[in-house]
């Protein structure tokens, strides 16, 4: 069985302690099965690398469990460039 979609909005400024907090969410949500999370980021303005780092462990952690993380860009256009640079959202988000 699949399990739900799991669903984490962040918004505003997204510091180390939030970085760290998201982390700790994200291992939890991909330590079954499957998982299925989605992160929405569209209401978020800067972007820490330490949350970068969280997002890609999450999508890697995701991919060994046969699950999925989907990651929905910010609308502020420096923190979506970071995550395009990166790699965990699509050109022209």
């Amino acid at each position: 069985m699949v399990p739900a979609m799991t669903r984490i909005v962040l918004s505003g400024n997204v510091d180390p302690a939030t970085a760290l907090s998201l982390r700790a969410r994200l291992e939890r949500e991909t330590d079954v099965a499957r998982p299925q999370v989605e992160v929405d980021l569209s209401r978020v303005v800067t972007l820490h690398a330490a949350a970068a780092n969280a997002l890609i462990r999450g999508q890697r952690r995701a991919r060994r469990a046969a699950g999925t993380l989907r990651v929905i860009p910010p609308t502020a256009e420096a923190a979506a460039r970071t995550l395009h640079h990166i790699g965990l959202v699509e050109s022209g988000a």
